[in-house]
């Protein structure tokens, strides 16, 4: 929400009228059948529940109140994410998942509550710390509250310590398809991460990358896809001063650069190069990272727009209920021969838009032949 607020100049705007604006967001992402997840973080001494609850009005689309019209009416969010403060204080570590479990649990708003423990751990440190804080977890609430962490399954060092037995959703992207099944045997959950196992949701990328997505996790069983943010409109990673210090939004908001770093003129919206002293063939540089709604605001719309990605990403989570529908209906050996043609191996798709168009048609005709068989059948019974 921080990057609405700098896109359409919120600052000192008055809360009601920019929660106004920031549901507009929220609509968008539900009808396209997206999950908006703002981090819910706990902090020391006090939790934050109700005032997600009722301040700052999130609780409307965790319970689906506030979906009114069109697509997924009523329907609420089915996941949410919650953080906790870096503290090794573990008493108030664990009360903390507790409360969040009671609080969440006793209204029946989610159908995943999930701890973000660590996001990207690059240290036998951090690894360290991961292991302590799902252990800490897993003693008060046993696996009632999945521990989450953005990482790959096998350690990059062999050095540091394995995460398996203390991590239960792993959101992976890099992680191989045989490590992925052993840990869903054992229980534990898979999701995808960005590009991961499917093209990447950015500008340059072919118009069908975002479609991939869904399909690919159906072939291979995945049960989420995670995308790191959705309005990362200005590159707040990466503007650093000559100090290589971070440079704050509102220091970004008076420099004369605000108007050259649009996003409708230039979709470098993630780039390392931005960061003094860092080589150039070890940066990375994406076009549309992070983006999946565009401000309107540039545009002299006081709304968000939603990007081609989106719309790709809608199109490949119609074509997931597709599927869903076929199989059960029993057509499973019908699907599982589409979805191959689509998805013939790990992390390869075909390349052939009209392909993907084909089998939207065969997965519809695959649903309409088991109707009509129940049509003719009943006709018979008359």
């Amino acid at each position: 929400s921080e990057q609405i607020r700098w896109a359409f100049d919120y600052k000192n705007s008055a809360e009601a009228d920019f929660r106004i604006l920031e549901d507009k967001f929220f609509q968008m992402a539900h009808q396209h059948r997206l999950n908006l997840c703002p981090n819910l973080e706990m902090e020391w001494g006090y939790d934050r529940f109700d005032q997600y609850w009722n301040d700052r009005g999130r609780g409307k689309y965790i319970n689906g109140s506030a979906y009114t019209e069109r697509v997924g009416k009523g329907v609420p969010a089915n996941t949410w994410v919650m953080l906790i403060a870096d503290f090794d204080h573990k008493p108030e570590y664990q009360r903390l998942c507790k409360a969040a479990l009671a609080y969440f649990g006793k209204r029946n708003l989610a159908d995943i509550l999930m701890l973000y423990v660590f996001d990207e751990p690059g240290s036998k440190r951090d690894y360290a710390y991961i292991r302590e804080r799902c252990q800490w977890v897993h003693q008060e609430l046993n696996k009632q509250l999945p521990c989450m962490v953005t990482v790959g399954i096998k350690p990059p060092n062999l050095l540091w310590p394995s995460l398996v037995g203390c991590v239960d959703i792993w959101n992976s992207g890099n992680s191989s398809l045989k490590d992925m099944q052993q840990r869903m045997k054992a229980g534990d959950k898979i999701w995808t991460y960005n590009m991961g196992w499917g093209g990447g949701p950015y500008v340059d990328t072919p118009g069908i990358s975002g479609r991939t997505q869904a399909w690919a996790g159906w072939k291979f069983g995945f049960d989420g896809w995670h995308f790191w943010d959705s309005c990362y409109w200005l590159d707040v990673h990466n503007f650093r001063d000559k100090n290589g210090k971070v440079i704050g939004l509102d220091k970004i908001k008076s420099c004369a650069d605000k108007r050259s770093i649009n996003v409708w003129e230039n979709p470098m919206t993630f780039d390392q190069m931005r960061r003094p002293g860092y080589l150039a063939q070890d940066a990375i540089r994406l076009n549309g990272d992070g983006v999946l709604f565009y401000p309107g605001a540039y545009v002299g719309l006081q709304e968000p727009v939603s990007s081609f990605v989106m719309k790709s990403l809608r199109r490949g989570l119609q074509d997931y209920e597709y599927l869903w529908l076929a199989k059960k209906l029993g057509m499973e050996k019908e699907v599982k021969s589409i979805v191959d043609n689509i998805i013939p191996e790990p992390k390869k798709w075909n390349k052939n838009p009209d392909a993907w168009y084909k089998a939207r048609y065969q997965i519809a005709d695959v649903i309409l032949s088991v109707n009509k068989k129940d049509v003719n059948k009943n006709e018979q019974k008359k």
